[in-house]
């Protein structure tokens, strides 16, 4: 991580280039102290240049955040990648930390005053577009699959068969838990619609999953699991699912993951009362 620091006539600009993870913090804290200490306390946090965010670097801008607060002062972001942006708006930090598009709007507003931008997120706990594979345990179920994906028209609509013998699908995370995991499935993007699909997930039926968990693991995380209940709105079935097959390291890493989301978001929630 290389960090720039600008100095600007209504606020000082500190440019992070490379993983804002735990060795980065550090370095960020003490430039944001040194800061503090001139007075110098409206800052921008420029993230163009930041490859990623964990749960370290989210929890050092709301330690960050809290110390300027103190001096009547801001930290706002920058033209963030979506790939920091997505764990930022994720846990509601953008709730007490605006994000501006571009560098220019962030020092209009300290220098003309410009509002920051509108916040509309959704209740509940939702983990953006992280991205889950899965396909059915059982072969027999594998190949019904396959032979309903070829009736319709081939995998994605396209007409064009599938290669190789394993089905697959893609989904998009809405939860994960210690104990259970959950998310949305466009059947369209398999050539089926919402009906077809409950036929092949009920209750009870196993599947292979691989997954990612952006604020801790960059390596996918594989785990068996057991469907639990199915719903579907329009022609997307949400899966909820128990795991059933769980390594002790990929266990630990989706323990890690919830303890951070549980302490990150008592620490936005507790930052956003009127007294904190």
């Amino acid at each position: 991580m290389r960090i720039l620091v600008e100095h600007r006539r209504h606020s000082t600009v500190i440019y992070l280039n490379g993983q804002f993870d735990g060795l980065a913090c550090r370095s960020f804290l003490k430039q944001v102290e040194n800061l503090y200490r001139d007075n110098d306390v409206n800052i921008i946090l420029n993230l163009e240049e930041t490859s990623s965010i964990n749960s370290t670097g989210i929890g050092a801008c709301i330690r960050a955040w809290k110390a300027l607060k103190r001096k009547n002062g801001e930290l706002v972001f920058a033209a963030p990648l979506d790939v920091c942006r997505m764990p930022i708006e994720t846990l509601g930090v953008d709730t007490l930390i605006p994000i501006f598009d571009d560098q220019e709007s962030a020092t209009r507003h300290f220098s003309q005053g410009e509002e920051a931008p509108g916040i509309d997120h959704p209740d509940g706990f939702e983990d953006g577009r992280l991205t889950v594979m899965f396909n059915p345990v059982d072969p027999d179920l594998n190949d019904d699959l396959l032979a309903a994906e070829r009736k319709s028209g081939g995998a994605r609509g396209r007409g064009r068969p599938r290669r190789g013998k394993t089905w697959h699908a893609v989904g998009h995370m809405a939860e994960i838990q210690s104990d259970h995991m959950r998310f949305d499935w466009d059947t369209t993007s398999e050539g089926l619609d919402a009906d077809q699909a409950r036929e092949f997930f009920e209750p009870g039926v196993e599947l292979s999953v691989a997954f990612t968990m952006s604020l801790l693991e960059k390596k996918r995380q594989h785990a068996t699991v057991e469907v639990t209940s199915i719903s579907s709105l329009d022609d997307t079935l949400t899966i909820s699912a128990e795991y059933v097959n769980l390594d002790e390291e990929t266990a630990k890493a989706i323990n890690r993951y919830v303890t951070d989301i549980l302490y990150l978001r008592k620490e936005v929630d507790q930052a956003n009362q009127p007294d904190s």
